[in-house]
């Protein structure tokens, strides 16, 4: 009974001994936060911020946090002279340009305490979908070289926090004034004019039809001024292929550097109701003649005929620009008709050389 009245003082002891040291475990946390949402755009930096923390009651010492912070290959860490967003009392040990790996190495990190550490990345030149970077928390035996140490009562769970990082395309150092698209002489004239632009390299015109807009199609390009305070163009679509239809007009505007962004669309209805013919060149002297009809339907018959008033050879003409063969003919005078009806054929002369 006696050894029993002794054993219980020291149970009590050893309880509260080991409560202390339970309170007095830490428990290291690590987080991983991308500026602007992870966005980056191509060969610029980016700043991530990460937050190394402490919620146990105990405290770790100088050279017992080792954070590794991981990239995807989109992505490369600035060398370590330029990494300036370390609090102080925190050393780079290692950065390989995918992976940096730094430490505490003056800096006791006590209860509830926590470190906020920026690293710069710097985008490659290629856009890629969000891709996901990492921490991880290690521990070192109190100084900061090799020789990985693990505290008691650490909790793992909050020891790997992942994020994204997502490379896209720059921004096109260009402010577009106005975009506006009208028929002029029964073709569709685009208007556009802009502000601030640097290193602009060429506007991509592109055209859809309103019923399939998920369609677009490149008509041509309008070189930029490149570097100008403020520039006016100008392109007309020449190629219309049909009449009664509405049009939706865009811009690609394309940087030097090859970033680029589109305008807003511009719509066109096509309500022309003049005819007109045009061909060229004339004489023709390569076997080729261009003849351009506007305000005619999608499908108009064009017919070419001899000076003894035989027709030779026929042909489907549709609006815009059509561009004939011709050079199985002999040299001479022709007459090329085009109409929709006997009755409404209209009559262009033609001389054909040789």
């Amino acid at each position: 009974m006696r050894h029993i009245k002794l054993l219980v003082p020291i149970f009590i002891v050893s309880l509260l001994m080991t409560k202390n040291v339970i309170a007095q475990q830490a428990n290291a946390t690590m987080t991983v936060l991308p500026a602007n949402s992870g966005q980056v755009a191509v060969n610029e930096i980016l700043s991530l911020q990460i937050t190394v923390g402490n919620t146990g009651t105990d405290g770790y010492g100088v050279g017992r946090l080792r954070p590794t912070v991981t990239v995807p290959a989109s992505v490369t860490f600035l060398a370590t002279g330029l990494q300036d967003g370390l609090p102080t009392g925190w050393t780079v040990l290692t950065n390989t340009g995918s992976q940096i790996r730094f430490c505490n190495s003056s800096d006791p990190l006590g209860s509830t305490q926590s470190r906020t550490i920026f690293l710069k990345v710097r985008a490659g030149n290629v856009i890629t979908p969000p891709q996901t970077f990492l921490g991880q928390i290690n521990f070192g035996n109190g100084a900061c070289a090799n020789g990985p140490a693990t505290p008691g009562g650490n909790n793992t769970a909050d020891d790997a926090p992942t994020s994204t990082i997502e490379v896209v395309a720059a921004p096109v150092p260009l402010t577009l004034t106005s975009f506006d698209a009208a028929l002029n002489n029964c073709e569709p004239l685009l208007k556009w004019t802009t502000e601030s632009e640097v290193n602009t390299a060429y506007f991509e015109i592109q055209r859809a039809v309103s019923d399939n807009n998920s369609v677009w199609t490149t008509l041509g390009k309008v070189t930029a001024a490149g570097n100008s305070p403020r520039a006016s163009y100008s392109f007309t679509d020449k190629n219309i292929l049909t009449t009664g239809s509405k049009f939706l007009y865009r811009l690609k505007l394309v940087d030097r550097d090859g970033a680029y962004k589109y305008s807003n669309t511009s719509v066109v209805t096509f309500t022309c109701t003049t005819k007109t013919i045009t061909v060229f060149p004339n004489p023709v002297e390569d076997g080729r003649i261009n003849v351009k009809v506007l305000g005619y339907s999608e499908n108009t018959n064009g017919v070419l005929i001899n000076a003894a008033g035989q027709a030779l050879k026929k042909f489907i003409l549709r609006n815009g620009n059509n561009q004939l063969l011709v050079s199985e003919f002999p040299a001479g005078f022709y007459i090329l008709k085009v109409g929709e009806g006997a009755e409404n054929m209209t009559t262009v002369k033609i001389l054909i050389k040789k």
